[in-house]
């Protein structure tokens, strides 16, 4: 989950516990659509991720990465694997952007090649939890009148979009992973 509760109630403005279940299956909710805006995974995870073989690059789901702990292709049939590491001699990892290069193509067949590492952020980037507190703020102020597009209260007009904004877009552009 990007961000806290403890802060995300600090910017709505909520002072006590009540709304801490809410508040925090708002935070799970727009942390997922934060990482699909991105393409990728945002928080620190230890993963494992398959690809098919014969590719001289791979890029990874979840980065910056911080380790590699095996890097594998299947020797062996689907019905009985048999991972071998792949010459480290022979790859070069590109940590920031998550990028894998092998010197002549990866072996391995389809779904052959076995990456287990660690990637994402360690800690969150500030402006990426700036942008899941406005989400969820917004979702927390929107969710009595969902399916309504706008609501006036004498001069007062509130227009309920889900369309990010400009400044939004342009975090989302800072970290969105782009397929290769």
């Amino acid at each position: 989950m990007i961000g806290s509760v403890t802060a995300l109630k600090r910017y709505i403005g909520i002072t006590d516990t009540s709304q801490d279940t809410l508040l925090t299956d708002l935070l799970t909710y727009v942390s997922s659509e934060i990482e699909a805006l991105c393409n990728r995974g945002i928080e620190q995870t230890t993963d494992t991720e398959y690809f098919d073989g014969g590719s001289k690059l791979i890029r990874l789901h979840n980065f910056p990465i911080s380790s590699v702990s095996a890097l594998e292709y299947n020797a062996g049939s689907e019905s009985s694997p048999a991972w071998t590491a792949v010459d480290r001699d022979d790859y070069h990892i590109d940590t920031a952007a998550g990028i894998i290069t092998h010197v002549s193509g990866f072996p391995g067949g389809t779904q052959g090649l076995r990456v287990k590492y660690t990637g994402g952020y360690a800690t969150v980037p500030s402006n990426l939890e700036q942008l899941a507190y406005q989400m969820a703020s917004e979702e927390y102020r929107r969710r009595k009148s969902y399916g309504v597009k706008s609501e006036s209260i004498g001069a007062a007009r509130i227009d309920w979009s889900k369309e990010l904004t400009a400044a939004q877009r342009a975090v989302i552009g800072r970290y969105k992973s782009i397929n290769v």
